[in-house]
């Protein structure tokens, strides 16, 4: 099962892949909280954390205020946060992500190099291992309410510690925390979810161990499977005799239903079946993929080159 598969499966409310290659929006894969990139301190398109597909992340600029912005944003407990980070050797704080004020929410991030988490009165549960040394770790930080557990490359980070923590809608962001001014983030981010529930540690050891898995030809976990042009997968690309240009839309379908999507320039898309469940896949340039689709939104597509492909 693949990096993104087990994210979805595994109950993500909301998964921010950081994958645009340009604009000014990072989407929500998952959930509708689509975030604002600030125009300065953010550059997009570096290289990701993920090894496989078209994946690529986003490097953040603390002299730039860079930052990601969603707004208010439910955070439930208990709750997981989820990243890849890439940070140069830094002793400063600097913040993944956070939904905290004076008094409420919570901080994610680093401090003296290793892995911190603070909620709005102060309470600090920190990691032992340093995370500053200019390569991908997968990180997470899964609170239950009364207690805070981190982890690192699919391991546990240290003991569990109190840390008290109730629901906020507080606003939100990645590389900016309002509970102490900024302590923006300056390195690279990837793959950021949250989700609504604890992950076990077996969850979080497998979403590590998963990032150089493909998704297999047939699909899993309800997401279908692709394949590249030219390549054998148990479907014929040449048996689709009839090609149409996509224009994505959030409203206009189809003259009929795909067989399948052809990707020109590889990214997400947001496939809207014919049961209206929306389905995000991301492909790399020149992948197909087979799905009976009502029409591309608009919203939530970043690939280009799209064409609609049918068997009459």
């Amino acid at each position: 099962m693949s990096y993104r598969s087990r994210v979805i499966a595994d109950g993500a409310s909301h998964y921010w892949r950081l994958s645009e290659q340009a604009g000014s929006s990072a989407l929500d894969s998952v959930g509708t909280a689509h975030g604002s990139i600030s125009a300065l301190g953010v550059t997009l398109a570096q290289p990701g954390a993920i090894s496989v597909g078209l994946n690529t992340a986003m490097a953040f600029d603390d002299a730039n205020s860079g930052q990601v912005f969603f707004g208010a944003l439910a955070v439930p407990v208990p709750v997981t946060v989820e990243a890849w980070i890439n940070l140069p050797v830094d002793g400063s704080y600097r913040t993944i992500f956070s939904c905290r004020n004076a008094t409420t929410g919570l901080f994610f991030g680093i401090g003296g190099g290793t892995l911190q988490v603070f909620n709005g009165a102060g309470a600090n549960v920190g990691g032992p291992t340093s995370v500053t040394d200019g390569t991908w770790h997968h990180v997470a930080a899964v609170l239950n309410g009364t207690t805070a557990t981190l982890y690192r490359d699919g391991v546990q980070d240290g003991a569990p510690a109190p840390c008290t923590l109730a629901p906020t809608t507080n606003l939100s962001s990645l590389s900016y925390d309002a509970g102490a001014d900024g302590l923006r983030w300056k390195g690279l981010l990837d793959e950021v979810a949250l989700y609504p529930k604890a992950l076990s540690a077996a969850e979080i050891a497998a979403h590590f161990n998963a990032r150089n898995e493909l998704e297999p030809a047939g699909g899993d976990a309800g997401v279908p499977g692709w394949w590249m042009v030219g390549e054998d997968g148990g479907e014929d690309l040449m048996r689709f005799n009839t090609w149409r240009t996509v224009t994505p839309s959030n409203t206009v379908d189809f003259p009929r239903p795909s067989d399948a999507i052809l990707v020109g320039a590889g990214g997400d898309i947001a496939a809207v079946m014919q049961n209206n469940v929306v389905v995000v896949l991301t492909l790399p340039a020149g992948a197909w993929v087979p799905i009976v689709a009502r029409r591309i939104n608009a919203t939530g597509t970043t690939a280009t080159g799209l064409i609609a492909l049918n068997n009459a």
